[in-house]
């Protein structure tokens, strides 16, 4: 039998009402975000999203700085 994704205790605990630390708060969004990781302990590859660099399973190294968005400029006479 194998080993059950490292942010499921978390999610229960979350449906649970119980009071989570933030770092758990975040393993159980990612455990959510990733259906429960269904297809696998896989990198969510979302690295613009803010919980990203604490993603249990990212492969990027989470001191690699990762582009911020900004939104394009308005144009001019806008619509």
């Amino acid at each position: 039998m194998h080993k059950p994704a490292k942010s499921r205790a978390e999610f229960k605990e979350h449906l649970d009402g119980k009071r989570l630390t933030n770092k758990k708060r975040i393993y159980a969004k990612c455990y959510d975000c990733m259906g429960g990781y269904a297809d696998g302990k896989n990198d969510c590859e979302v690295p613009k999203c803010s919980l990203y660099p604490l993603m249990p399973y990212r492969k990027i190294d989470s001191k690699v700085v990762v582009e911020v968005y900004r939104p394009l400029p308005a144009t001019e006479g806008g619509s």
